[in-house]
């Protein structure tokens, strides 16, 4: 015969609910800081951050060129069109330096530190 004991299922009970707290408390400071990062780091005058996917996944949208200079681009490529002389199409340069993307990882780990088991 086997006798089971439930001595310390309270601290146990504990922990988990600190944990939960943890990863709820995560899933909204994700985002805080991407949204952060995008405005302190990216410069962005207006950071945008978008929800996907109830909550579990954030993007956002980073143009290489204000709204103002992509229109000045796209009369210029219409007025070359017209007297038929191709444009260059397309940005060779990557959106964002490597150096922005070692900024983010490291922001994001250091939150991610913040977490204790």
């Amino acid at each position: 015969m086997f006798q089971v004991s439930s001595e310390g299922m309270d601290k146990i009970a504990e922990r988990f609910k600190h944990m939960r707290e943890q990863i709820a408390k995560l899933r909204h400071d994700v985002p805080q800081e991407f949204f952060n990062w995008e405005a302190e780091e990216v410069h962005a005058k207006n950071p945008w951050v978008k929800r996907t996917g109830r909550n579990r996944h954030y993007y956002t949208v980073i143009l290489p060129h204000s709204a103002r200079e992509m229109a000045h681009r796209k009369k210029v490529a219409m007025r070359l069109r017209r007297k038929h002389i191709a444009s260059r199409r397309g940005v060779t340069k990557p959106t964002l330096r490597p150096e922005l993307q070692h900024r983010w990882q490291d922001r994001l780990f250091s939150l991610l530190d913040t977490i204790r088991w």
